[in-house]
């Protein structure tokens, strides 16, 4: 009975969250970015505080901060060792994610001060107990302004889902209405074409057809495979 009276505690508390946020009028939603001339662009999948991973990726693909481009489908911290490494890579200029479920629960229960932050901690969140009042504000300032839905030219990106039976454009004018769905959603698992869009590249789900960290690049030049991170999280293209 404990744990159920939580659980809707819980679900009682995110519902009004939500509300708060649609009265608040919350827009942060899209960014369109072109297509890279002078470099690369690479897509992530989840991080989860694994950025010496990634870091062993981009040098086996020769990643060259100064003309190519990281992309990601966010979760940058949670359960592993380097979380406290996120704001490095978020006051990079090549360094471009999305909001991720993840950032979603940080942003509820630190900023909201009434917030249950056992949440977080039950999801891999104790390491932020480690940061400074300061830390933590400046980590709210740089995530609070990421983008639900991220374009690179005719490729797309975001956290969980597209919801079925919509164009893109139409998906992007609505992303505030679908906030919940894009982060936390597991609907898309499998490819199905989406008008008005060529690629979609989604985290959050494993995925038996995995890639790690691919190559946004031209058709004769295939994305790389690279290997998965922490619980196997990985991307997939839609």
């Amino acid at each position: 009975m404990k744990f159920l009276r939580i659980a809707l505690e819980l679900l009682n508390w995110k519902i009004n969250w939500l509300q708060m946020r649609v009265e608040q009028g919350v827009t942060l939603t899209f960014h369109k970015y072109q297509p890279n001339e002078t470099g690369r662009d690479f897509v992530s999948g989840d991080i989860h505080g694994c950025f010496s991973d990634l870091e062993v990726e981009m040098r086996r693909v020769n990643f060259d901060t100064g003309l190519d481009r990281m992309f990601c489908v966010g979760d940058l911290t949670d359960r592993g060792p380097e979380s406290s490494r996120a704001i490095h890579f978020l006051e990079t200029d090549w360094f471009f994610p999305v909001l991720g479920n993840h950032e979603d629960i940080i942003l509820q229960c630190y900023r909201d001060k009434e917030s249950p932050t056992y949440w977080h901690n039950q999801n891999g969140g104790k390491w932020i107990q480690n940061q400074s009042a300061e830390w933590i504000e400046r980590y709210i300032s740089l995530i609070e302004n990421l983008p639900l839905v991220i374009q690179v030219g005719s490729y797309g990106i975001v956290h969980s889902s597209v919801p079925k039976g919509i164009s893109w454009d139409n998906f992007v004018q609505k992303a505030g209405v679908y906030r919940e769905l894009i982060l936390w959603r597991r609907y898309r698992t499998y490819n199905e074409t989406i008008e008005g869009i060529k690629t979609v590249y989604a985290g959050h789900t494993i995925n038996r057809r995995y890639c790690q960290l691919l190559w946004m690049g031209k058709k004769q030049n295939p994305p790389y495979f690279l290997r998965r991170f922490l619980d196997e999280h990985s991307i997939f293209a839609e």
